[in-house]
């Protein structure tokens, strides 16, 4: 696992590929075997999720609340990358 998971975060996190591509990307390029729940498992134990937690939402869109209201602009990050604001308001 270790091996590969720059190459799966590439995949998967960076690259937002469907767990399932990856899972078989993987197996065609480097032959390893493993079930996507337990690619599930190593991605939440690498703390590597695309989806908003509901509190993390709550607490951007007050902040960018604000910002607009004082006439600034605003960039979040997840993990140390930015995300596109329309992606957290669906």
């Amino acid at each position: 696992w270790d091996a590969l998971r720059p190459y799966i975060t590439k995949l998967y996190f960076d690259e937002s590929w469907p767990l399932k591509e990856v899972v078989q990307t993987i197996w065609d390029k480097h032959g390893f075997s493993a079930t996507p729940r337990m690619y599930k498992y190593r991605l939440q134990k690498w703390g590597l999720d695309k989806k908003f937690k509901e509190k993390e939402v709550a607490q951007m869109a007050l902040l960018k609340k604000q910002r607009d209201a004082a006439g600034k602009e605003s960039e979040f990050l997840m993990q140390g990358r930015p995300i596109q604001w329309d992606l957290v308001e669906r």
